[in-house]
Formats: structure tokens, C-alpha cells, sequence
């Protein structure tokens, strides 16, 4: 015992020493000396050397002024659980709000909420637009009073992979958020667009300097914590998208995280592009009308022309290839089976037909 003791008094020394970079005078060798000089030399060349660098300024005081931060879990959701994320110091001219703010998307979205499980599509989908658009007198109640309910049923429709993003009834946030409400907001509609993502198999890597997140997509089990913390990033949303490189069958998927291109392309093909009550280009408004009197005559026809107005609009989204548009209208109409290849070509060639002839002048109806 005494022996430990000793022994453990002996090594407590060393290190204080080491620490101290010191030495008892009275145990110092010749050659301990020379060591010792030689170090501190070295030392004094390494200080010299990080004098000559300027000062980081990208980001406010040093790495260990900045605290940790407690993110909670995502994943799974069945319990809820934190990890203690190290102070990080940013890499770029911003201090990366993901650490400061600690945004975390709802956790009770699977547990919270068991009656999803048993809803359709089409009720879970009615159900959203409902919450989403829910009124308090003349103004909409505040995201946060829905905020739980409205991603516990766009968690549910990602993970049937049924009806995508983009085509759902959910709340929008101005373009550049100002309210708290509005930011979470704003985050949660880009979580919403990751998880789809990956519930629906696009599992490629995430580009650019973020290397942060080149693999939220790419492993089996998402991975919440980083998607949280890429909705939380203060980049412009047409700098995300290029991070995500999608192509456009994928792109025209999600509702937030959009070029600014996918963004006017898909207005135009939604809304027609008209100037002065000039109509440039018809989109899916005005074929649904043109579509309507087509059918004037064919009253049993009519029922159709919803389905008929969306399979022309996906189609100036993605293209006329059977193959990529029975996949694209499926998720754009929440099918649980695409429609047929052949069925699908013969579909669209009988819509454009009926759209040209009603419109012949108009050579951009097709």
C-alpha cells in the first residue's frame, strides 16, 4: 500500500512537471539539460512561426469560447434522448447558426400522433391542408400551435413515400423568413424535403464544401441530427439545392429546398406564364379550363380531367418519357401503384390532343 502510494505521489509529479515543462534542479543529468535547451528552442521557433499568421477573425473569439450546445435526437423517436455536439469552430466568414440556435424538428411525431397510422393518403393529406391553412378569426393560427400535428402527418406520407412534398397543402413561409415562426417553419419544410429524400431511396452524396452532411442521405438509418443541422445553415435555399444536385424528376419533388430555376419552372407549369393578360405559356390552370370545355359534350369525361390536367403538368415538369413520368405523377398524386408505361403514353398523346384542339392557335398548349 505504501508502495502505491509512492508510486502514485511519484507519477502525479511527472505530470505536474511535463505541465510546468520544469524539472527538479537538483535531478537534472547533463544530458537532461541539453534536452531541456533544446526544447525550448524549439518552442520559441514554433511561437515565432504563429506570430508571423494573422488573427482568425471569421468568427467571434476562440474555440473554447464558444459553448457546447445540446441538440436533441431525432432518431429514433420512440424515446427522447440528446448528444452534447463539441464547440465547433466555423470554418467559413459566419458563424453557422446551427450550434447557436440549436434547432430541433418535433419529437413526438411518431409517438405523439397513433391514429396516422391508420388514415389513407387522401385523409392524411386533407387533414394537412386543413391544419396547415387552420384559421383564428381572420388571421392563421400561429405554426407553432400546429406545428407537432402538421410533421407527424408529412413524416407519415414520407414514410409510405406517397405524395411528395411539393404536392401537399402545407404552409409556406415568406422567402426570406423574419418571425421565429416562420424559421422553424422554414427548417421544418427542409427536414421534410431530406427525409423524403431519403425514404424514398435517393441515397447519393451531398456536394460541396458542407462536409458536415455529404452523408445524410447515403447511410441506411437517417440521420436527423445533421439534417436538423443543414436546415439550420444561413445559406440562400438555391445554394442548398446545389448541394443536393438533384436532377429534375427528383428536384421537382421537394417544396423548399429549390433552385431558383426548379422554382420558376414550376410556378410557370402550375400557373401559366402571363404578362399584361398576355398568356405566354398555359400551365395547369389553364388546361384544367381548356381540358373542361373539351369535355362540354362529354359530361361522363369530366370526372377525369383533374387526373388528365396533372399528368399534363408533370409531364412539362419532367418530360414526356413514359418511365419517368408514371414514377413522377404517381408521387405527385399519392398513387399506390403508377400507371401503366404504355397506358401513361397513351394518356398524354390523347391530353395533348384534346388541349391543341380546343387551343390550335397556342403552339405552347402541348
Amino acid at each position: 500500500m505504501e508502495f502505491e502510494d509512492k508510486l502514485n505521489q511519484e507519477s502525479q509529479e511527472q505530470i505536474t512537471n511535463a505541465a510546468n515543462n520544469t524539472m527538479p534542479d537538483e535531478s537534472m543529468s547533463a544530458s537532461d539539460k541539453l534536452e531541456r535547451e533544446l526544447d525550448d528552442l524549439l518552442a520559441e521557433v514554433f511561437q515565432s512561426q504563429n506570430d508571423d499568421f494573422p488573427s482568425d477573425e471569421s468568427y467571434p473569439g476562440d474555440a473554447k469560447d464558444i459553448p457546447p450546445v445540446t441538440i436533441e435526437l431525432t432518431e429514433p423517436r420512440t424515446s427522447t434522448s440528446s448528444i452534447t455536439v463539441a464547440p465547433v469552430v466555423p470554418l467559413e466568414d459566419e458563424v453557422v447558426g446551427l450550434y447557436a440556435e440549436g434547432y430541433c424538428f418535433p419529437e413526438d411525431v411518431s409517438g405523439g400522433w397513433p391514429t396516422l397510422k391508420a388514415m389513407s393518403v387522401t385523409e392524411l393529406a386533407d387533414a394537412l391542408g386543413d391544419l396547415s391553412f387552420k384559421m383564428n378569426g381572420a388571421k392563421l393560427v400561429p405554426y407553432e400551435e400546429i406545428r407537432s400535428h402538421v410533421c407527424a402527418i408529412s413524416v407519415e406520407l414520407n414514410l409510405r413515400g406517397k405524395l411528395a412534398p411539393r404536392f401537399r397543402q402545407f404552409r409556406r413561409p415568406s422567402r426570406k423568413p423574419t418571425t421565429a415562426d416562420e424559421v422553424a417553419l422554414s427548417r421544418d419544410r427542409q427536414f421534410i424535403d431530406l427525409h423524403w429524400l431519403h425514404s424514398t431511396g435517393w441515397n447519393r452524396l451531398i456536394h460541396g464544401d458542407r462536409w458536415q452532411f455529404h452523408n445524410v442521405l447515403k447511410v441506411k438509418t437517417f440521420q436527423a441530427v445533421k439534417a436538423e443541422m443543414f436546415a439550420a445553415v444561413p445559406a440562400p435555399m438555391d445554394e442548398k439545392a446545389g448541394w443536393l444536385a438533384l436532377p429534375d424528376n427528383i428536384a421537382f419533388q421537394l417544396a423548399a429546398i429549390q433552385t431558383d430555376s426548379i422554382r420558376v419552372r414550376y410556378r410557370v407549369a402550375s400557373q401559366g406564364d402571363i404578362v399584361k393578360g398576355k398568356e405566354r405559356q398555359i400551365g395547369h390552370l389553364q388546361v384544367t379550363q381548356l381540358l373542361e370545355t373539351s369535355t362540354m359534350n362529354q359530361p361522363h369525361l369530366q370526372a377525369q380531367i383533374p387526373r388528365w390536367a396533372n399528368i399534363w403538368m408533370c409531364a412539362r415538369l419532367v418530360g414526356d418519357d413514359p418511365e419517368v413520368l408514371r414514377k413522377f405523377h404517381a408521387f405527385c398524386e399519392g398513387l399506390d401503384k403508377p400507371i401503366d408505361s404504355r397506358d401513361m403514353a397513351r394518356r398524354l398523346n390523347s391530353i395533348k390532343d384534346r388541349v391543341n384542339k380546343t387551343r390550335p392557335d397556342d403552339l405552347l398548349a402541348a
